[in-house]
């Protein structure tokens, strides 16, 4: 259960803990240059402009490793699993990877050991967004996809020996 007053209440700690280091910082550099209150303002606003260039270089640079090597890495990873598991035949349409899982983990007639692990794997690609990756979860989405297609697309003659 989550209050709204708490959420708040979170929001603005966080708020306020990460701006007063900015803020710290910005005094000292306009104490130390005798530029004032304007330097401190300057210091302060290339601070945020500093953050949000590094942010940017940070997932630019993200994006470019999954496209280069990760995704296949991530992919074959996931296919492994779904192999080893011994996870049943996707459907010809799948919503999502989550859709898949949440077959698999809701379908009675599926072992129980079957249904935990899809259960488990729906829960982490759930958490991932809520724990403020929301580039990893969409990389891994993706991963996913490519996974259960190629699982789709094996599972016949994989199966078959």
């Amino acid at each position: 259960m989550q209050f709204e007053s708490r959420t708040r209440r979170v929001f603005w700690s966080n708020l306020a803990s990460g701006l007063i280091p900015d803020a710290i910082i910005s005094v000292l550099i306009g104490w130390a240059t005798s530029s004032g209150a304007g330097g401190t303002v300057l210091t302060f606003v290339a601070l945020q402009i500093l953050y949000i260039l590094l942010l940017l270089k940070t997932v630019a640079w993200a994006w470019l490793m999954f496209w280069m090597s990760g995704r296949k890495f991530q992919a074959s990873t996931l296919l492994d699993m779904l192999r080893q598991s011994r996870m049943p035949e996707p459907r010809d349409f799948e919503q999502s990877p989550e859709g898949y899982l949440s077959y698999v983990a809701e379908e009675p007639t599926f072992p129980i050991e079957l249904r935990l692990i899809a259960a488990g794997n729906q829960g982490a690609l759930k958490i991932l967004p809520q724990v403020g990756r929301l580039t990893l979860s969409i990389q891994t989405n993706i991963a996913f996809e490519d996974a259960i297609q190629a699982y789709k697309r094996d599972f016949k003659s994989y199966y078959a020996r």
